[in-house]
């Protein structure tokens, strides 16, 4: 059903035409050629849709109970895992997850970056890369017991 309602949202955001057009970039990541720049991600009972004039990165995630531990290990920078050691909680933990996810996603390069190589600095509702100053985060939880990120190149 979220793909279904991902091909909605695409469709009635790009138009029919430019939905047929779609190529799958080196990473995975799909594209529009000479179209706008979008992103889907979907978590639980949500989809959601970017779409931009520039690349664009967007992730969602409900919070679950589980134990994120060992992926807090493999996947975040050491100030990160001290921060969640500080305070933590499943909301922290998807609240990294998500802003880390939307910038790779953003970068079109998915999994194949060392999600360790860099760190998310968070400053309320907006967060940015410590090697990587062209970029803006947004993190919402406007949805109740989910983290959602999305990530621009400064313009």
């Amino acid at each position: 059903m979220r793909s279904l309602a991902a091909g909605m949202l695409l469709e009635e955001a790009l138009g029919a035409r430019k939905v047929g057009a779609i190529f799958i970039g080196k990473y995975g990541k799909p594209r529009v050629e000479d179209g706008p720049h979008f992103n889907i991600s979907h978590s639980g009972d949500y989809v959601l849709l970017a779409v931009n004039d520039a690349p664009v990165g967007i992730d969602i995630e409900l919070w679950t109970d589980e134990d994120c531990s060992a992926l807090a290990d493999a996947a975040f920078h050491e100030d990160e895992r001290a921060l969640l050691g500080r305070s933590p909680s499943a909301r922290s933990f998807f609240d990294l997850w998500t802003l880390k996810e939307s910038y790779i996603k953003m970068l079109g390069t998915g999994l194949s970056t060392d999600t360790k190589s860099f760190k998310v600095i968070i400053e309320g509702d907006a967060a940015r890369i410590d090697t990587d100053p062209d970029v803006r985060l947004y993190l919402s939880h406007i949805l109740e017991g989910y983290s959602v990120s999305v990530c621009l190149r400064n313009r």
